[in-house]
């Protein structure tokens, strides 16, 4: 299972491949812009539901560094 930090990680780094911002995504998510930044801060946070809706709003899976 891949750990909280690189959720965080892969999100910003979509969010700068696609030129999103994170204004742009928590409007995209249904939350606060504050409330997004916190989560990034400690994405332990993240709920599975806010992950998906990431998911779906700039496709971060692709940044997720693969474990072997």
């Amino acid at each position: 299972m891949e750990n909280a930090e690189n959720y965080a990680r892969a999100i910003r780094a979509a969010l700068a491949y696609t030129g999103q911002t994170q204004a742009e995504l928590a409007q995209r998510m249904g939350i606060h812009e504050d409330t997004l930044g916190r989560k990034l801060r400690r994405p332990g946070t993240f709920t599975l539901s806010e992950l998906i809706d990431a998911s779906r709003a700039v496709r971060f899976e692709k940044f997720m560094e693969v474990q072997r």
